[in-house]
């Protein structure tokens, strides 16, 4: 498996790039979407890639999405490389585990976030007035503790994140209808219990989850990464210890040594140890091997 920090496949113009994706515009508004290796930390991108994220990512996502097909639809055209048109297949390599076509769609610009343990942002909210998304939660619950029920988040994404809008969700159903607005509601939190369910039979806890939808034909379908380890919070049930922070599989080295250092998002990144990104590569390869009892190779950074 090759490290990959940036793609130019021959014969097509140059990608779209946000912070980690690669994006081909195709025929018949199609996507070529490579997840490369990139990794940014409060909008910068880091110097050096994290080994193989990009293809646990995207494993991962794939991984859960098969896990849904009877709750969503999705945009997936194609998945494996060997489907993919014969004008990749000279970049077969480069593409392998990291690569997806996908139809276009419109996207929604919300995200449909799901809590279930109280953690971050949601713990903090929680210490000020006892509130989650709104919601009056009870006296007397403690940092990750599982709430009884799961707590929808709604926040606009994109350019809509930067407009005032005070009610989204009744912004979103005015916009979309009542009864599409209502299936991406119910949708979100199936798919967060199926998830949840699923995961605690492996030995884990996800505390919370983001999902993004598109619509066509009146119809949602889920997109973008699913169920990944940074839109979503995964912890160990092993290890789990109510009342405190607990360790995730995701970013956390790299954060951790990041704070250590005093570092802020007003300054410019600083060189990251070797150790540091070989951690943080282990930890995305772990989720992997846990989630589906696959060996993610390989087992040390090439």
């Amino acid at each position: 498996m090759q490290v990959v920090m940036q793609t130019a496949l021959p014969g097509l113009a140059k990608p779209v790039r946000d912070e980690v994706r690669d994006i081909y515009d195709l025929q018949q508004k199609k996507q070529l979407i490579v997840y490369t290796d990139r990794m940014a930390v409060s909008g910068r991108i880091l110097k050096k890639p994290i080994p193989y994220r990009g293809i646990m990512f995207t494993q991962i996502s794939l991984y859960w999405i098969s896990k849904f097909t009877h709750l969503v639809g999705h945009n997936l055209v194609a998945q494996a490389v060997q489907r993919f048109p014969q004008e990749f297949q000279s970049q077969a390599a480069l593409l392998k585990g990291r690569s997806v076509i996908v139809q276009q769609l419109r996207e929604l610009p919300l995200k449909f976030r799901v809590v279930g343990n109280l953690a971050g942002a949601d713990w903090s909210s929680y210490q000020k007035n006892r509130m989650v998304g709104g919601k009056t939660l009870r006296i007397g619950l403690r940092e990750s503790d599982r709430l009884e029920t799961p707590i929808l988040i709604v926040t606009p994404t994109g350019d809509m994140s930067r407009q005032r809008i005070d009610d989204i969700e009744k912004w979103a159903r005015r916009m979309y209808g009542q009864m599409l607005y209502k299936d991406l509601v119910d949708i979100s939190l199936a798919i967060f219990g199926v998830a949840r369910n699923y995961a605690a039979k492996r030995g884990l806890i996800i505390a919370d989850s983001a999902f993004e939808f598109a619509v066509h034909e009146g119809n949602p379908y889920i997109i973008n990464n699913v169920l990944n380890p940074e839109t979503t919070t995964y912890w160990s049930k092993e290890t789990f210890k109510p009342g405190q922070t607990q360790p995730s599989f995701d970013r956390q080295p790299l954060q951790d040594w990041l704070a250590a250092q005093g570092w802020d998002s007003s300054q410019p990144l600083p060189e990251i140890p070797k150790e540091i990104i070989s951690e943080t590569s282990r930890r995305y390869r772990e989720i992997f091997n846990i989630m589906t009892g696959k060996v993610a190779l390989p087992d040390k950074d090439e």
